[in-house]
């Protein structure tokens, strides 16, 4: 279900190979970037005006055989904010980081900084995360630091930096939503035609089937179950979890012209923390304001916490160069292909940088 699905732990891992720490190494340092948790659909969203299309058709539509659940069926969803589900995943990372490194919090009456952004549901996930990991006393060891998040007004924000880049939002960056387009009509087309013979008079179409399975996914997280799912094949689940990959790619990642420039502010800023020093004048995204003050950009904490959204992470990830999930991705077939967004970036996902040294070593700059 592409970066809807409820969280579970990537099964092929990153694209790489990977090893275990070298005999007297160990981990000093923590920078980790999460995804919010599961939440409740965009206000207008494809699974709101699927909703607003069945509810200005009752009455006029009689649905038969597997849709027949639609004819007491109603759009129920809230917008925007976590389901509940979505709380109990990030308390839940919240807890299992404490278990692997936990042992990196000084511990010593100071509080950390960790960073979020003032949508709801960002500041409510990072909320549950240190709840899981510190307790509910979660204030006592930490500073949650909120940048602005608004679409009105300029707030430079590197974890929500498609605000800041123009380009990111209009139709220069929209080669995913195309390709998505182009793809789905022709994974759903045999679907499209099956459920216009259960639905007369609804003027079923393909985007209608591209809807339904995102409502599939949106009401599992929110009620547990949808008569949605069973709508469809598995080939063609399959190809909506390629839709999302291919919307990605031409969207936020290496197919789209905007895609590294997304993500450099936040690049910049881990780049700071391992060599120590603030940042004082503006590159992208950066808030100066807040990066050339330790008070709320320290350099010597061994646990940074921050959260952001599903695309703005894809970003960061084309910023950083992982060129694994460079690879094209056609919009009228199923390729191999590294780039599964279900495995990146799906809710509750998380991208660790870990700082390892070979003796125990201070994280504070030299005097």
């Amino acid at each position: 279900m592409g970066q809807l699905s409820h969280y579970f732990p990537n099964p092929v891992g990153f694209g790489v190979d990977e090893y275990s720490l070298p005999p007297g190494s160990e981990i000093v340092q923590l920078n980790m970037l999460s995804r919010h948790g599961s939440r409740y659909p965009t206000t207008g969203s494809g699974a709101f005006k699927f909703g607003q299309k069945h509810k200005n058709m009752t009455g006029d539509v009689k649905y038969t055989g597997e849709l027949s659940f639609l004819n007491d069926w109603n759009y129920q969803l809230g917008a925007e904010i976590l389901v509940p589900i979505g709380k109990q995943e990030l308390f839940d990372s919240g807890t299992l980081h404490y278990y692997q490194y936990g042992h990196l919090y000084p511990n010593n009456g100071s509080k950390i900084i960790a960073r979020s952004t003032t949508q709801d549901r960002m500041t409510k996930s990072a909320e549950y995360f240190l709840a899981g990991f510190f307790g509910l006393e979660w204030p006592t060891n930490v500073t949650l630091l909120l940048a602005i998040e608004d679409s009105t007004g300029v707030w430079n924000n590197s974890l929500a930096g498609y605000y800041n880049c123009n380009n990111s939002n209009n139709y220069r960056s929209a080669g995913g939503n195309n390709a998505t387009i182009e793809w789905y009509e022709t994974y759903l087309a045999d679907a499209t035609a099956r459920l216009q013979k259960l639905a007369p008079g609804f003027g079923w179409t393909p985007k209608d089937s591209y809807d339904a399975q995102s409502l599939c996914a949106y009401e599992t997280v929110a009620y547990g179950y949808s008569q949605f799912c069973g709508l469809f094949t598995y080939e063609e689940w399959q190809g909506y979890e390629y839709s999302i990959d291919i919307q990605f790619a031409g969207n936020n990642a290496f197919q789209s012209p905007t895609g590294r420039a997304v993500g450099i502010g936040y690049v910049q800023e881990v780049l700071a923390r391992l060599q120590h020093h603030t940042i004082d004048s503006p590159t992208a995204q950066i808030n100066v304001t807040l990066d050339n003050n330790t008070a709320t950009f320290p350099l010597d904490q061994s646990l940074n916490f921050d959260f952001s959204h599903d695309t703005n992470i894809m970003s960061i990830l084309t910023a950083f160069g992982f060129t694994q999930f460079a690879q094209f991705l056609p919009s009228d077939r199923i390729v191999p292909h590294e780039l599964v967004v279900s495995h990146l970036v799906s809710t509750r996902n998380t991208f660790s940088i870990k700082s390892k040294a070979n003796e125990p070593r201070n994280l504070s700059p030299p005097a």
